[in-house]
């Protein structure tokens, strides 16, 4: 039997010991109890602390804005870009001052970073430069970057892959302008693939920077993907003409959801990844499935009572997949 001692513990993994007779019965008692245990009173500050910093910072970021679109006609040209300006220097000078390592810092330099952003669309509303949406975000992104690679904090990542993402899709709207579904997907399988690489290198980067080891952002990056091949397969499907290119997206959702259920970042498989990419999966059989009952056996009773026990069927199955994987890992 593998050490069951090095794994966190769970009421499951305390149950495991107590059958290997590794644990006796008031010791698993004595545990469960400290797992329901609430937190201590610093876990309790720390984690209002961050919660209050991240929501002030927020507040005021949304006021700025909020300030410069209701006082527009009132201010001069020069008193928007130099609060602006003035506003992207002091927090840039607060983040350095208290340290990239502390939350306060690195809310600041994040603060800045959005800064930087209001300032080139006050600059851009200003002096009517005439360039495209993308080039706004583009020249945002890039500007940005030496600070969210010296922040080492993944809202600021999050942040900046929001923007690359939002360069990425303006670029192919505006400047490739494509016209029909099949052009539109040569532009989209890109992204997701670009979105993929992203979380392999963030799980990758988690096992040797502790930093990196929030669950939030490569959770975020999945369903983003999903929710791009999800979106373009169950389009080609539904979709007269574009059978080839909703093949073509069903095998990136069908390569991408092997991954998140194959992959084990540190040994240990994050159980959120099987079960979006479950859905996923789920989803676009449903839409084929749905597409040959309804459309071309044109079945139109029988096809709602054949889908009501598709769905129970899946579900139950769903389940009963999910549960034996989360006891295989609990048992390893």
């Amino acid at each position: 039997m593998p050490d069951a001692l090095n794994h966190a513990s769970s009421p499951e993994q305390l149950r495991l010991l107590q059958r290997e007779g590794m644990l006796s019965e008031e010791g698993l008692h004595r545990g469960l109890e400290l797992l329901a245990e609430t937190p201590p009173a610093v876990e309790w500050r720390r984690f209002l602390s961050v919660a209050l910093l991240a929501l002030g910072s927020a507040l005021t970021l949304s006021g700025i804005v909020f300030f410069f679109a209701y006082n527009w006609d009132d201010l001069g040209r020069f008193a928007k870009l130099g609060m602006l300006q003035g506003g992207v220097l002091l927090t840039f000078v607060a983040a350095w001052r208290l340290g990239f390592e502390a939350h306060s810092g690195r809310f600041a330099l994040l603060a800045s970073s959005v800064l930087v952003g209001v300032t080139m669309a006050v600059y851009g509303q200003i002096y009517q430069t005439g360039a495209d949406a993308w080039e706004l975000f583009n020249a945002w992104m890039l500007l940005i970057l030496p600070w969210v690679l010296a922040s080492r904090f993944a809202a600021q990542w999050a942040l900046w892959i929001v923007l690359a993402n939002t360069t990425a899709l303006l670029w192919s709207a505006q400047v490739l302008n494509p016209r029909d579904f099949w052009e539109g997907l040569l532009i989209l399988l890109p992204v997701a693939a670009a979105n993929t690489a992203a979380w392999l290198v963030w799980e990758r980067g988690a096992l040797k920077r502790s930093w990196m080891s929030a669950r939030w952002l490569p959770r975020v990056l999945v369903c983003w993907v999903l929710f791009l091949l999800t979106g373009a397969t169950t389009f080609g499907i539904f979709e007269r003409g574009e059978g080839a290119s909703g093949l073509l997206a069903a095998a990136a959702l069908a390569v991408t959801c092997g991954l998140m259920i194959g992959l084990k970042p540190g040994g240990r498989r994050d159980l959120f990844m099987p079960t979006a990419a479950l859905a996923a999966g789920l989803w676009a059989a449903d839409a084929a499935l749905i597409r040959l009952i309804f459309d071309v056996m044109d079945a139109e009773l029988l096809g709602w009572m054949t889908m009501s026990a598709v769905f129970l069927g899946e579900a139950a199955m769903a389940v009963a997949w999910l549960l034996r994987m989360r006891a295989a890992e609990v048992t390893k």
